[in-house]
């Protein structure tokens, strides 16, 4: 599953795909990945690429899980 309204841009490719996806660098962004380890070095070049508001969810996906927060799943 996945967050609500989220959208999936891998990590290869995030220099290229991410402004095709989140258009409005001043918009706040929340990376999450499985781990939060991932989402941290995505964080990182999403700041540099020019993003304002950019968040990395702790403890990734798991921590969501783990909370019982809501997911959308594939059908």
């Amino acid at each position: 599953g996945h967050l609500i309204g989220s959208r999936h841009v891998a990590m290869e490719n995030i220099n290229s795909d991410l402004a095709k996806a989140v258009t409005d660098k001043k918009r706040p962004l929340i990376l999450v990945c499985a781990s939060g380890m991932r989402s941290q070095k995505a964080q990182r070049i999403a700041s540099q690429l020019g993003y304002e508001q950019v968040h990395s969810l702790g403890g990734g996906l798991k921590n969501w899980q783990e909370a019982n927060l809501p997911l959308e799943k594939k059908a």
